[in-house]
């Protein structure tokens, strides 16, 4: 059998400041320490994701905030059909939904915290449907046929709802909904409870027939943060990793299988 020779990645090798380095760890505090972080991570790109989509739903009434103060005061149900240069809400919600199945994947290699902690199963439990709804385009293939039988736009659709003089104003946005010319109408799952449109609030991306509620994802990722970062203060002394905060020195060492070289 022939050998195959396996090209070296290059690497660059970033130097730390001194102050964000905990040293004198084991082994298995390095992995809880890494881990914690990872975790952390995501969920501080979770609140800023989320706050930067709810921002943009908002910006849709925002002349009528401007005007009166509020949002429309009627109950009414607006539509808006977006093509694919407008849909750039729609991506942010995928987006959304994309780091939320990412921190229930990390969630699974967390380490240095017990299964059995109740904000942890509870959060996991809670992530659950943003793997259901990712998989409907991580497996388009299959979901290519319901799509065409049911006449589902293919990238899915953004509802929101936002209470406004005790009634609810409920936008839908739907993506780039290419269809036949024979198809007369767009099929929209929606959240499955009583009242459905009058009584919804929160902001829900729907893709087939699958429905994920992005505000009740985030909720529980708030109320986890909260136990999460009390855990590993008090079990560990770890602060919890700020999103802003550079700890990179300008010194990077460049090294590859053929070059090695240090530049400021």
């Amino acid at each position: 059998m022939q050998n195959v020779e396996t090209k070296q990645q290059p690497h660059i090798f970033v130097r730390v400041d001194d102050q964000y380095v905990r040293r004198g760890l084991s082994e298995k505090e390095k992995r809880i320490y890494l881990t914690v972080n990872a975790a952390a991570f995501v969920i501080n790109v979770i609140a800023e994701k989320y706050s930067a989509l709810q921002q943009e739903l908002y910006s849709f009434d925002a002349d009528s905030i401007k005007q009166n103060g509020k949002l429309p005061d009627n109950a009414a149900t607006e539509i808006n059909i977006l093509g694919a240069t407008e849909s750039g809400i729609i991506v942010k919600a995928w987006d959304v939904l994309d780091w939320l199945d990412r921190l229930r994947k990390v969630l699974g290699g967390l380490a240095g915290v017990p299964k059995g902690e109740n904000w942890k199963q509870s959060l996991r439990k809670s992530l659950e449907s943003a793997e259901k709804v990712r998989n409907k385009i991580q497996h388009f293939d299959v979901t290519l046929n319901e799509i065409l039988r049911k006449t589902y736009p293919p990238m899915g659709a953004l509802l929101a709802g936002f209470p406004s003089e005790g009634h609810l104003h409920m936008r839908i946005l739907v993506s780039t909904p290419a269809r036949f010319a024979s198809d007369d109408s767009i099929a929209i799952a929606i959240p499955a409870f009583p009242g459905v449109l009058s009584h919804a609030d929160g902001i829900y991306l729907s893709v087939a027939d699958e429905v994920a509620c992005l505000s009740e994802m985030a909720k529980a990722v708030w109320d986890a943060r909260e136990k999460f970062s009390a855990y590993i203060k008090e079990r560990y002394q770890f602060e919890w990793p700020a999103s802003n905060v550079s700890v990179i020195k300008k010194k990077v060492a460049i090294r590859s299988k053929n070059a090695d070289a240090t530049g400021e």
